[in-house]
């Protein structure tokens, strides 16, 4: 039987990043490199209140906490496992289960949402967007990053899904991404793009999108 994507994403281990980082080349390299360029657009936006959407074991959650000193922080993924390894890691940061279609938190409740390759995984992405905007502060900002489904990226993915640590991903892509289609949906539901760029030889697609108010988005 086929598995659906929810249970092919609770199928990856917890500390999946924390190992792979630590034993092999090709992650260091690859989260390193998407890190810096994440890092460089979150150190600029003061924040008091983060929420990372598809936070699997907090790895990133916390490196973007070093970048906004005193934020309060939270994380929400679909995986229990990853969860439960997240709190036990990083026990001052609020973590808990739940879907990125439907978040669990209150309207205009934070300063920063980010969301690093996490759209290309879902169903819906504009439910997603929906949801992010509806727990946003007005004019606060959104962190996206997604694949820009380049050649080099295709290239890779199709050995990366085959062969190594990276097989547990395979079936998990359910979305294609280039910069228009992302820029605009966001545009759609009520962003303003502040940044758009591509980093890691054009593979990642990267934008900072602020949360119009309500007027301005229905005009």
């Amino acid at each position: 039987m086929e598995k659906n994507i929810d249970d092919l994403h609770k199928e990856v281990p917890g500390n999946y990043y924390h190992f792979g980082i630590k034993h092999n080349i090709f992650q260091k390299f690859w989260h390193e490199k998407r890190f810096q360029e994440v890092g460089k657009v979150v150190a600029t936006i003061p924040s008091k209140k983060m929420l990372d959407i598809g936070c699997h074991g907090g790895k990133f959650t916390f490196e973007m906490s070093i970048l906004i000193p005193g934020a309060k922080i939270y994380g929400i993924d679909i995986s229990s496992q990853a969860i439960s390894y997240a709190k036990k890691t990083y026990p001052k940061f609020s973590f808990r289960t739940g879907r990125a279609e439907k978040l669990p938190y209150s309207p205009n409740n934070f300063d920063l949402v980010t969301c690093l390759e996490v759209l290309e995984h879902v169903e819906t992405p504009t439910l997603v967007i929906k949801e992010v905007r509806r727990v946003l502060k007005n004019g606060e900002h959104f962190v996206v990053l997604v694949p820009s489904e380049n050649w080099l990226f295709k290239l890779i993915w199709f050995f990366w899904i085959r062969f190594g640590p990276g097989r547990i991903w395979h079936h998990t892509h359910l979305q294609k991404f280039n910069g228009r289609r992302l820029e605009n949906m966001l545009k759609k539901e009520g962003f303003q793009i502040i940044k758009k760029k591509t980093c890691l030889l054009d593979m990642l697609l990267l934008i900072d999108a602020k949360k119009l108010g309500a007027t301005r988005k229905n005009r």
